[in-house]
């Protein structure tokens, strides 16, 4: 019986499951960029910090 019936969109202001799926799936690749140039950001600094010391010890 239930195939026979047309499927309805969601009513004014209620989402489907799929574009909550969807909009969750956004929020966690947001995060995951961001995570991603944070640890981008301290390697960077490690690695310069530990090529100016490998300078250091190479002038001495």
């Amino acid at each position: 019986m239930a195939a026979d019936k047309p499927l309805q969109p969601p009513g004014p202001g209620r989402s489907t499951s799929k574009a909550a799926f969807d909009q969750l799936t956004k929020k966690i690749a947001e995060r995951n960029e961001l995570a991603h140039k944070a640890a981008k950001k301290l390697r960077e600094k490690k690695d310069s910090k530990t090529l100016a010391a490998k300078r250091r010890r190479d002038l001495s």
